[in-house]
């Protein structure tokens, strides 16, 4: 690699993560099958599995229940447009819809 490239290479081999998990201890071992880390890499830890292994994850049926878990994590609304909640969670973090997301 030379200076200005950034290269991505996905971590392979963690599968779905479970409550409880401890999301360190899962990509360690799935770094070391593949040997481990070079000096000056980045790891990126998505949202989502940090989410299942905190047990935060609900099951939505419609609109309804969707809005109603936004406005849990909401510690407090500072926007809305349509839809749409500017929110900071109890975190401190300021996001469209508490950071809730719906995709998966």
């Amino acid at each position: 690699m030379t200076n200005g490239t950034i290269e991505i290479i996905p971590i392979v081999g963690i599968g779905e993560v479970t409550a409880g998990a401890d999301v360190a201890s899962l990509i360690y071992a799935a770094l070391e099958d593949r040997d481990g880390l070079r000096e000056r890499d980045v790891v990126v830890v998505t949202h989502k599995i940090v989410s299942q292994a905190e047990g935060r994850t609900v099951a939505v049926t419609d609109d309804a229940d969707y809005r109603r878990v936004v406005e849990a994590e909401a510690a407090t609304v500072i926007r809305r447009r349509g839809e749409l909640i500017i929110a900071q969670t109890s975190h401190g973090f300021i996001c469209a819809n508490a950071g809730v997301d719906r995709s998966n």
